[in-house]
Parts: structure tokens; sequence; C-alpha cells
């Protein structure tokens, strides 16, 4: 496993495996669990699959340490290094993070199918049924620190 892949695995554990920018849950390794648990196709999942999301971006002399790489879906990663974006090109990632969370309180970031599903509610702790999935993640992840 690379040093890059340690690190956002730290960071998922770290922030209860929600998205850095949208508080949406994520997942790491195989989806299966996560599209049997919100009833998603593998192609919907892969908006949430865990990424590491560097603060300071390597271009901007960011490195991969800890205190600069937070767990982010694959939607949001994207969205803010998306270069047609002008409202997202520049912003920082507390910039980003006020805009991203400004769209999801009006359940405009994601569609509305993830609303549905209860992805988006596992930042207002309304799930317990992925608690279980994240522990069994959480012993995969461990193992490969280990």
């Amino acid at each position: 496993m690379s040093s890059l892949q340690t690190l956002r695995n730290r960071a998922a554990v770290r922030q209860d495996f929600l998205c850095y920018y949208c508080g949406a849950a994520m997942w790491l390794g195989d989806p299966g669990a996560y599209c049997v648990r919100f009833g998603i196709s593998p192609k919907r999942a892969l908006r949430f699959q865990c990424t590491a999301e560097h603060l300071v971006a390597r271009q901007d002399n960011g490195g991969d340490e800890e205190d600069n790489i937070v767990a982010a879906c694959r939607h949001c990663n994207w969205q803010r290094h998306w270069p047609r974006l002008p409202t997202h090109k520049a912003a920082s990632p507390l910039q980003f993070r006020e805009q991203v969370q400004a769209e999801v309180a009006q359940r405009r970031w994601h569609p509305k199918w993830a609303w549905k599903a209860g992805i988006m509610a596992q930042r207002q702790g309304r799930s317990s049924g992925f608690r279980m999935e994240k522990l069994l993640v959480d012993e995969q992840i461990q193992m490969q620190l280990d």
C-alpha cells in the first residue's frame, strides 16, 4: 500500500468515513456492501468512492503528509479541481467546503437519489446500519496499516 493510500485510509477513519467537503458517506475497497446498504448500483456508488484530497496541491508544494490529506468523495474531489468551474477553481479548501456546504443545505450538491438513499443522512447521524460496515472496513484498514 502506498503512503498516500495509508494517509487516505487514516483520514477516512478520522472523519468517520464522511466526505470532508459534503459530509456524504463514503466507501473504500469493494463497493458491494455500500451498494447493498444504500440500495444503489455500483455505477452510482462511484460518486462516493473515498479519495485522498491534498488541501495544498502537490503543484503548490503540498506534500503527502497527514495534516495535508483529507478524505473526500470522488465527486467533491473532482469538482474542486475541475478547471472549467470558475467559482470552484480558485477556491481554497475552506472556501470550497463552505460553497459545498451551502449547496448541501439546499440539497443541490448531490442528486435526489443520494438523499433518498440516505447517503447524505450520515452527517446528521440518522443512520445506524452503516456503522457496522464501517467497523468492518476499519478492521481491514487496520490490518493493512499494521
